[in-house]
């Protein structure tokens, strides 16, 4: 995996922390559904508050809300990834 990445920006950013892996299995096993539609595949761990936007978040277990790839981008990003849904847990509660 590579320690950097680029941004929307083309920004040579500094990449997940180590820990990141390790909290995201974790996260995973507690909440192991699409909060959106309930599905059990294809799983992914959104950040609400996106780490690019605050960095020290990313390890935050209050800023994480499993999501499947479909809604991910669909639900926590409204289609676009350099946008985010601050209300996704309401959203999510509230569908």
């Amino acid at each position: 995996m590579f320690g950097w990445f680029r941004n929307l920006f083309g920004t040579v950013v500094e990449g997940r922390s180590p820990q990141w892996p390790k909290l995201r299995a974790e996260h995973l096993k507690c909440e192991d559904t699409c909060q959106w539609c309930g599905g059990i595949d294809d799983l992914e761990v959104h950040h609400v508050v996106p780490v690019h936007k605050v960095p020290s978040m990313e390890l935050d277990h209050d800023n994480l809300l499993t999501l499947c790839h479909h809604y991910h981008l669909v639900i926590g990003h409204f289609g676009n990834w350099s946008s985010w849904n601050v209300n996704v847990r309401n959203d999510c509660r509230t569908w």
